[in-house]
């Protein structure tokens, strides 16, 4: 038996979590050693986002996200700065959207980024969605949110 696992023997690992991942068994090898080997072993289910359901502002955005990429698309600088003002994206994640050369990609990319941060940040979203300079500069957006 190696050190780690005298040391640990008879404990139950417990299992690591974030949002979008659990991390349930956790091996150790080689630790006298001056290298560091990890086992890693990864097991998706894509129908199950993180053992949780979705809340409805993560759902509303989700059901309608084609229809939000194709319009926002049309000026993505504009969303772009306002969900950054809002906090709703990090400044490290508005400077790497905002040179993505294809529109498209770059809202895309966006709208993902606030589903996976959870309801808090698709609410805000919404919020954002319905605010009148918005509104103003996406009037096709109007017709989307009227169906929230």
């Amino acid at each position: 038996m190696d050190p780690w696992q005298k040391q640990n023997a008879g404990s139950q690992t417990r299992p690591v979590t974030d949002s979008n991942s659990v991390v349930t068994d956790r091996k150790i090898q080689n630790v006298k050693g001056k290298n560091f080997n990890m086992d890693i072993e990864t097991v998706s289910d894509p129908g199950k986002a993180g053992g949780t359901c979705n809340g409805p502002s993560v759902e509303t955005i989700i059901s309608h996200k084609l229809e939000l990429v194709e319009c926002l698309r049309a000026d993505r600088s504009f969303i772009l700065q306002h969900v950054y003002t809002k906090q709703i994206v990090t400044d490290r994640q508005y400077q790497r959207l905002k040179h993505i050369s294809q529109p498209e990609e770059s809202v895309n990319e966006l709208i993902d980024q606030v589903i996976v941060r959870g309801q808090e940040s698709c609410s805000l979203f919404l919020e954002v969605l319905k605010e009148p300079g918005i509104l103003q500069t996406y009037p096709q957006l109007k017709l989307i949110t009227e169906k929230w």
